[in-house]
């Protein structure tokens, strides 16, 4: 599982299964989104693309790179 936050109170994500909340309050704007991810799978996240490239017991790889 992976946990993504943002000041802009939106999240945008595509692929993947995701829970995402936004919330603004005085003004001040808070954005998260949780994220499974499988080995060789690809999600979208406001405009930023990541996978995970291989993963076991003790660590993960995961690849982040603008979607542009």
């Amino acid at each position: 599982m992976l946990a993504v936050e943002n000041s802009t109170g939106r999240m945008s994500v595509g692929g993947g299964s995701a829970r995402t909340s936004g919330s603004c309050t005085d003004g001040r704007c808070h954005g998260e989104a949780e994220i499974a991810l499988s080995t060789g799978g690809q999600v979208r996240v406001n405009g930023v693309r990541l996978r995970l490239s291989k993963a076991d017991s003790t660590r993960a790889t995961l690849a982040v790179r603008p979607t542009g």
